[in-house]
């Protein structure tokens, strides 16, 4: 027989939802800019494919590495957004946490 440790951490894991969590942030903080409609610096977060495509300066999500992630950059550092709310501290850790899982389309 044998027996297997699991850490506690995969057990307990939930997945964050780009469509359920990430996205409505996205829409509310971003989209006024980063929209549909002539949106700045070419990026559109109004879905999952146009977010990760990126920006006329790249990448903007790097899967697994929100560090590394110019999006996350650019919130921390107070540029973004640019006009209205800012990203509370819960929904940057929520955006964080969905990158550092592998920014899933999910």
């Amino acid at each position: 027989m044998y027996f297997y440790f699991i850490p506690i951490s995969l057990v307990s894991a939930q997945s964050i939802s780009f469509e359920q969590q990430v996205l409505p942030i996205l829409l509310n903080k971003c989209s006024e800019c980063h929209g549909d409609e002539n949106p700045e610096v070419r990026l559109t977060v109004v879905n999952y494919e146009e977010l990760m495509q990126g920006s006329e300066f790249g990448i903007v999500v790097n899967p697994g590495d929100p560090a590394s992630s110019y999006m996350i950059e650019m919130i921390m550092l107070g540029e973004m957004p640019q006009d209205g709310e800012p990203v509370t501290d819960e929904e940057l850790s929520l955006i964080e946490a969905w990158i550092e899982e592998g920014a899933l389309n999910n």
